[in-house]
């Protein structure tokens, strides 16, 4: 039998693809991704067009469970495989991607932006669970 990506993976949006000219995870409630179950992540970073600002990438890992997480952290870099890219006017159409090796039971994407940007970017994100503990995993 050939070996089978379709069941060892899941994809999770945790920025839907839009414009944005600040940080779409505006809270702790939104973007979270639950790694219960999987032992590594990919995270893969879609830029589109960006016009003005810089918009630098920034993981975020919580074991709360509550819908408002309380113990929101930025990701250390040594459970970042991979560099977080600052992404500006000159970045476009780029397709970043990041490991993440760390214990967490959740994960988000986020962007701390700068130099107020008028227009921004346009910017998506997902986090692709992998190396399943029981597959297949749907």
């Amino acid at each position: 039998m050939k070996f089978d990506l379709y069941n060892e993976f899941s994809a999770v949006k945790t920025i839907e693809a839009a414009a944005f000219t600040a940080d779409p995870q505006t809270d702790n409630t939104t973007g979270w991704v639950d790694l219960q179950g999987f032992q590594g992540a990919l995270i893969v970073i879609d830029i589109g067009i960006i016009t003005d600002g810089v918009f630098t990438t920034r993981l975020e890992d919580a074991d709360v469970e509550a819908a408002a997480k309380t113990d929101v952290a930025d990701v250390a870099a040594e459970f970042i495989l991979g560099t977080q890219g600052a992404f500006v006017n000159t970045s476009d159409r780029v397709t970043s991607e990041l490991g993440y090796i760390g214990s967490k039971r959740f994960l988000r994407v986020g962007f701390t932006v700068t130099g107020s940007p008028a227009t921004g970017g346009l910017i998506s994100a997902m986090i692709i669970r992998g190396r399943p503990q029981n597959t297949p995993v749907r």
